[in-house]
């Protein structure tokens, strides 16, 4: 997924929401293809692309006319939201944009939201949405929330579970940046940042110590394979994710024989992060408690 460099990411996640029941794949699908839609309305324009959860109260009249097709019981609906302040859309524009094949590439509107639709009525849920010319555009997917039973409430407790760990990011694009700090913050992080190389070193050397390192594969500078060498110099212990949009086979070539705890393929769910995540901590850890014991 590619975003506007004039575009401004804002993530605003309700904590404590209801769970909901949805294909993982589709969901990632569905949202990314509105982010693409906000940043190619928004074009060389600088703006802010803003996405947000929650939870909320729909009625039957207000079901029935976003989603005609589907008798849809009023109450609490879990949301999802992606809002622009891009070019937006005319009349002629919104009373087409759920057609099949309708496009307008010019605006970035159109393009897969019919099966944006598709996808949201096979999930029981619904899509809203509001724009005008020069005002931007907010598209919001309705989900019913789940019920939870005995079966899936021991999963719905383990999730629930705050992580812990002190992480560093370190990508040299902003949005991946900020996505990944409020995501591992939100599942209970401590976090901090850096745009390149030397600035993470100097983070490393300030504030230790780390327990993992988010480290992108290509930026300009201080390679990410010096980056690793000098942080591992500081603390020999501290783990890494690598993110890369290329092959993990790729990356690994280009890290020889340093030791790496995971390989995280771009673009990426919040959940994949932090599994990860947990699953390069507990390397750590591991490796740690070894440390400690042969002395």
């Amino acid at each position: 997924m590619s975003i506007s460099r004039q575009a401004a990411f804002q993530l605003e996640l309700a904590p404590g929401l209801p769970f909901i029941s949805a294909d993982v794949t589709q969901l990632r699908q569905v949202i990314m293809n509105l982010i693409t839609n906000a940043s190619d309305a928004l074009g060389e324009h600088v703006g802010t692309i803003t996405v947000s959860t929650g939870a909320m109260q729909v009625d039957r009249l207000e079901l029935a006319r976003i989603q005609p097709l589907e008798d849809l019981p009023a109450g609490e609906y879990v949301f999802v939201e992606v809002a622009d302040t891009g070019c937006g859309m005319d009349a002629e524009t919104r009373a087409r944009i759920f057609e099949p094949f309708f496009t307008t590439k010019f605006t970035g509107r159109g393009l897969g939201l019919a099966a944006v639709q598709g996808i949201m009525r096979g999930h029981h849920g619904a899509i809203q949405f509001t724009s005008a010319p020069n005002q931007g555009t907010t598209f919001r997917l309705l989900f019913p929330p789940l019920v939870i039973t005995s079966e899936t409430a021991p999963a719905v407790v383990q999730l629930e579970l705050k992580d812990h760990g002190k992480i560093l990011i370190v990508d040299d694009e902003a949005t991946v940046r900020q996505i990944s700090v409020e995501v591992l913050q939100y599942f209970g992080y401590e976090t901090a940042s850096a745009e390149s190389g030397a600035r993470a070193v100097e983070l490393a050397a300030a504030y230790p110590p780390f327990d993992c390192v988010l480290l992108d594969l290509t930026m300009p500078g201080l390679s990410s394979e010096e980056t690793l060498r000098a942080l591992r110099r500081l603390d020999a212990t501290i783990g890494v994710v690598l993110m890369t949009g290329y092959s993990e086979q790729d990356a690994a070539q280009r890290f020889g024989n340093i030791p790496l705890n995971g390989f995280l393929q771009k673009p990426f769910t919040p959940y994949e992060l932090r599994r990860h995540i947990q699953t390069a901590l507990t390397q750590i850890q591991a490796q740690r408690r070894l440390s400690a014991t042969a002395f």
